[in-house]
């Protein structure tokens, strides 16, 4: 147990929890993150682990409402729908076009996101506005859990594997499988 303090005002509104990390986000849109950050998971900007939360700087500015963590790497979702990776990227999970780990959070190309999700080396992106109703994963794909209708490889870019016309209320990924809950 520990004592954890922020800022006058501010609240926890949530709590995640990864493969020894977790994160605290807060009703003003910051992240805390502690735990073993093997290949930099936290988002802090190096791999040193942490026993207390420690806040993320790179999102000053950023207000972030999701987070979505597993084993060794992690999404995060801002207020504007912008999603943020970081952490282990050797099956191109991080979804930024290359296969380089990261230790900070790094922007994607994904825009008008409303949710996340991450499996053990693969990440899913959804998006149900405008009348748009649209998946994305990335990242590996040796059971098929891109939903690509295909076995093996990997993605390093955001793909849409299929047409998909249900709304996205949640999603889940597991060690090599995605589930999607919908209308």
């Amino acid at each position: 147990m520990f004592l954890f303090s922020i800022e006058s005002g501010d609240t926890i509104e949530k709590v995640v929890v990864g493969w020894n990390t977790t994160f605290i986000l807060t009703g003003n849109g910051k992240v805390y993150a502690m735990g073993a950050n093997v290949h930099g998971v936290l988002g802090l900007g190096d791999k040193a682990p942490r026993r207390t939360p420690t806040l993320i700087s790179a999102f000053d500015g950023v207000f972030i409402v999701s987070v979505a963590t597993k084993l060794d790497h992690t999404l995060f979702l801002d207020n504007e729908g912008n999603v943020y990776s970081t952490g282990y990227n050797n099956r191109g999970q991080l979804g930024i076009n290359s296969t380089v780990t990261h230790t900070s959070p790094v922007k994607t190309s994904l825009s008008a996101i409303n949710g996340i999700a991450v499996g053990v080396s693969h990440s899913v992106a959804w998006q149900n506005t405008g009348g748009s109703l649209k998946v994305w994963t990335t990242g590996d794909n040796i059971n098929g859990e891109l939903g690509n209708g295909s076995l093996g490889g990997f993605k390093t870019v955001p793909h849409q594997p299929y047409h998909f016309n249900k709304k996205v209320l949640d999603a889940a990924g597991g060690n090599q499988f995605t589930v999607l809950k919908n209308v």
